[in-house]
């Protein structure tokens, strides 16, 4: 269930921004228009106490829409409110997570939420005393020998029916327990809490809902707008919690588990960990807001491992399109051994490159990572400009010198540089293959440019 915690806070957002006329009591201007979730219901109190309106939207792009038409339900005799204890007969306002759906049959056709069928000895625990308390249990003995006070699953109202997860994460004993949109006695009747609704109309909304899409229950006593509003801000440590599990979940893939170069990589699971991150925070800023307080300062450790995430992302992004690319087209150029003004662009745009991952990878998490970058794409990459570095400063100091002479100024100090960039030239290649031998080959073509140029140069 702790997944489903993160579903709370990030969809509080959203609702009001894109649902049609208004239906959630919310405006534009109220909310911001992050979204998390792609499913909502909404519980919102009807004429009496006891009666309630369930509505199922769902989100289609930036727009919120109506899935299945208005239904009537049902709630505690006391309607929807703030719950105090256990028993008090009040269906607990709010925004909830859904649990597992039940039954006291198989699972229906088209249930895609997790099911689980009731058994003779199922029990929800109301036991404030006992460690059990809002929970589901199966036991087999005597249940009046273990509980003070439990309620039997294996009743005709839980025919189906599905948990709102409220007071789950943490559980506060005595705060009320067994809150479940379930199968009504009847449209006059009061449930003890829960939400009841027809037979049919449970049935659609199991079908309906979908894990992969986080569904999310709000249970409003006036408009779910200002429902949101009021409950927002509460949830910020359920979600710093998840928060927490997914950046727990993510560690080991951009650190301890790269160790070889084919290890350097964005792999799936990371990516979707680092899109539930980028809506988790965005919700994090938010609901801190509305608390008062700046969320960095108070989650600096949250915003430092969600750091070291990106770091890595982009790193390796990096490393695989921008510097293997710059590479692969400077050493496309080497290959024909001639020194062009392409092969002149393509240098500085490798430079650039090398440059830009070096910053990148300086910080990234774990030492034995930006080495093993340097090691696999940083040193390659470096070893290609080195090959040329002196050869790329001659043909550009050549070209400067020729337009100084035809301005009419003095190239006598540049000459002396010159010489110093050939004998330089000489020395990284004869330095280079000793450290990687064959890696610093000699291009008899652009040495032959170069010295034609020089001579050009020389008896203008």
């Amino acid at each position: 269930m702790k997944r489903a915690t993160l579903l709370i806070a990030a969809a509080a957002v959203i609702f009001s921004v894109c649902i049609p006329g208004n239906a959630l009591g919310a405006s534009p201007q109220e909310l911001s228009p992050y979204t998390y979730n792609e499913q909502l219901i909404v519980v919102e109190k009807g004429r009496t106490s006891i009666e309630a309106t369930v509505s199922a939207f769902e989100r289609k792009g930036a727009n919120w829409t109506a899935a299945i038409p208005a239904m009537k339900a049902v709630t505690g005799p006391k309607g929807i409110g703030v719950k105090q204890r256990e028993g008090d007969g009040v269906t607990p306002e709010g925004i909830y997570p859904i649990g597992i759906s039940f039954g006291l049959g198989k699972k229906p056709y088209g249930v895609k939420i997790p099911y689980r069928q009731i058994t003779a000895n199922d029990y929800y625990v109301d036991d404030p005393a006992s460690p059990d308390y809002n929970k589901w249990i199966a036991y087999s003995g005597d249940p009046k020998k273990k509980w003070n006070s439990f309620e039997r699953m294996n009743i005709p109202f839980y025919k189906l029916g599905f948990e709102v997860q409220y007071n789950k994460n943490p559980i506060i004993k005595g705060k009320g327990s067994a809150i479940f949109f379930h199968v009504w006695k009847g449209p006059g009747f009061p449930t003890a809490g829960c939400i009841a609704l027809s037979e049919n109309d449970v049935l659609k909304l199991m079908k309906w809902l979908d894990p992969s899409n986080k569904p999310l229950i709000i249970i409003s006593e006036t408009a779910a707008g200002a429902t949101i509003k009021k409950h927002g801000y509460s949830q910020i440590s359920w979600l710093t919690a998840e928060m927490e599990t997914t950046l727990k979940k993510a560690r080991p893939l951009y650190s301890i588990n790269v160790k070889r170069k084919e290890d350097l990589i964005v792999p799936a699971e990371l990516s979707a960990e680092y899109s539930s991150l980028r809506k988790q925070f965005s919700q994090l800023e938010l609901f801190s807001a509305l608390k008062g307080q700046s969320s960095k300062a108070a989650y600096e450790q949250l915003y430092l491992e969600r750091s070291r995430v990106v770091s890595y992302i982009d790193a390796v992004n990096y490393l695989h399109k921008t510097l293997k690319a710059s590479s692969s087209d400077f050493e496309a150029s080497l290959r024909q051994g001639v020194l062009t003004e392409n092969m002149n662009q393509r240098y500085d745009t490798l430079s650039a490159s090398i440059n830009k991952a070096e910053t990148l990878a300086g910080r990234m998490y774990g030492s034995h990572v930006r080495s093993l970058v340097y090691s696999s794409y940083v040193k390659e990459a470096k070893i290609l400009k080195e090959n040329v570095i002196y050869e790329i400063s001659r043909y550009r100091l050549l070209q400067n010198m020729e337009a100084d002479l035809k301005a009419g100024k003095s190239i006598e100090a540049d000459m002396l540089v010159l010489q110093r960039l050939k004998k330089r030239s000489s020395s990284i290649k004869e330095a280079g293959n000793r450290l990687h031998p064959g890696k610093y080959p000699s291009y008899p073509k652009i040495e032959a440019l170069l010295l034609e140029m020089e001579k050009n140069i020389s008896t203008e």
